[in-house]
Order: C-alpha cells, then sequence, then structure tokens
C-alpha cells in the first residue's frame, strides 16, 4: 500500500507543508476481489479518519489499472463506494486531454467534488510554466 506503511509521515508532511489535502493513487493489482477490495478500502478507510483527524481532506487518485473492470464496473468506483463519503475523487488530465473533461466530469456530476487540471505549457522565453486550475 502506498505512503509506504506509514501514513503518519506524510500526513505529517503534508500539514508542515500547509496542505489542504493527502492524496493516494493505484490501487494494488493484487487486489482482484470483492473481498481484497473491501479490505483495501477499509486500510484507506483507516488512514482517511488519520488524515482528517489532521485537519486534511482525504482524495483518491484512479489511474492505469484502477479502471480495469470488476463485473462490470471500473474497480476505482467499487473502491469510493466503500469509503467514507468525506473521501474525495480527483481525475488528472493532460492539456491535450481537455477537450475529452466533459465526458469525464460530466458522468461524474455531483460525486466528485474535486477535479484537477494540470497541464505544462511554456513561457515566452521557454522555461516551463505549470498550471493548476
Amino acid at each position: 500500500m502506498g505512503f509506504g506503511g506509514k501514513p503518519e509521515r506524510y500526513i505529517q508532511r503534508a500539514v508542515a507543508c500547509g496542505s489542504h489535502y493527502l492524496t493516494c493513487a493505484l490501487i494494488p493489482r493484487e487486489v482482484d476481489s470483492k473481498e481484497k477490495l473491501a479490505c483495501f478500502a477499509e486500510k484507506l478507510s483507516n488512514i482517511a479518519h488519520q488524515v482528517h483527524l489532521a485537519g486534511l481532506t482525504f482524495a483518491f487518485h484512479p489511474i492505469g489499472s484502477d479502471y480495469r473492470l470488476m463485473d462490470g464496473v471500473p474497480v476505482y468506483k467499487r473502491l469510493m463506494d466503500l469509503l467514507p463519503k468525506e473521501v474525495q475523487l480527483t481525475f488528472p488530465f493532460a492539456f491535450t486531454q481537455l477537450l475529452a473533461a466533459g465526458q469525464i466530469t460530466g458522468r461524474c456530476c455531483g460525486t466528485t467534488p474535486v477535479v484537477w487540471f494540470w497541464y505544462t505549457s511554456k513561457t515566452a522565453c521557454g522555461n516551463p510554466m505549470e498550471m493548476d486550475s
């Protein structure tokens, strides 16, 4: 599991840096059944509780294999149904994917409180410029 098995360390770092969120990504591949997913969700729920006590918002960020289907439903959606309602969901979008963003956010309307759009562009001098919106 992420956080190197020591979520307290990452929570403390997020608080020290003035962060508002702590995000976890990637459901392990070995989580390949509803029973294993329930166990994983319990672990994440415990972390979410610690994050909440620290005054942060916990979010899950599906990537790659998190979109695989489990009995016809994306596994990340099944996970979100098992997590406390205050756990938020984030999606990544590269600049070239912004046109398709409406399709994803439209499907998740009302269920996705936080969506981050990230891309890299260049300034007039050619230096990288990172943007969030």
